[in-house]
């Protein structure tokens, strides 16, 4: 049997440290445009696609128009909050 001995020490021995995927984070950028998409074309369907919700393309919203006063329940297009609208 032939003894071999590996005496590599030192920085050579280390591996290179894999670098941060980019893939993660664009998959949450992408998700979260999505969901606000789709949060958006709901609120307008719930609301009946009224004029007051702002412009669009053949009902397509751009998804910040769920954060309009309307969809917020407080029933001006003025005030420009996501916050629920408190109760009377």
């Amino acid at each position: 049997m032939k003894d071999q001995f590996n005496n590599a020490v030192g920085p050579q021995v280390r591996g290179s440290v894999p670098k941060a995927g980019k893939l993660i984070p664009a998959l949450v950028v992408v998700s979260l445009a999505a969901g606000l998409q789709s949060a958006t074309q709901f609120f307008a369907h719930d609301f009946g696609y009224q004029a007051a919700l702002g412009r669009h393309f053949e009902h397509l919203y751009v998804p910040w128009s769920s954060c309009n006063g309307l969809a917020s329940g407080t029933g001006s297009t003025r005030t420009r909050s996501c916050a629920p609208a408190a109760s009377v």
